[in-house]
């Protein structure tokens, strides 16, 4: 909703330098969090949750791993395109692929925390 969009007012120019830069840095940021939300997926498959069930589980797991298969299959291929030039057609697909990432982020993070309201009213 706000990076994406901002490559379309970036000058012909500049876009190739502002895309290295921004890929460089938001990498920084989303790389650790998204490995270290995986790793929790999968952790939890494995170490269930008391009050949990494990169902909630394995939908974490595939919401997770749907957000991995978008980035790796469709929006790194995109950035690839842009970091050769700014591309309309890259930027659209980035834009609206990305609603699916952020829609998997979004039902993870709403189910994450009703687990732990569960696990913290199991442990009351």
């Amino acid at each position: 909703m706000v990076a994406y969009p901002l490559f379309a007012r970036v000058a012909a120019a500049d876009f190739p330098a502002y895309h290295e830069a921004h890929s460089r840095l938001i990498t920084y940021v989303v790389a650790p969090l998204m490995l270290g939300e995986l790793l929790g997926a999968i952790a939890w498959l494995f170490w269930p949750l008391d009050g949990v069930p494990q169902a909630v589980a394995w939908v974490g797991a595939a919401l997770a791993v749907g957000a991995w298969i978008v980035t790796v299959f469709v929006s790194i291929p995109q950035h690839n395109l842009l970091a050769r030039g700014f591309d309309a057609r890259a930027l659209d697909v980035l834009l609206v692929t990305n609603w699916s990432r952020t829609a998997a982020w979004t039902v993870r993070g709403a189910m994450l925390l009703w687990v732990l309201a569960v696990v913290m009213k199991t442990r009351e």
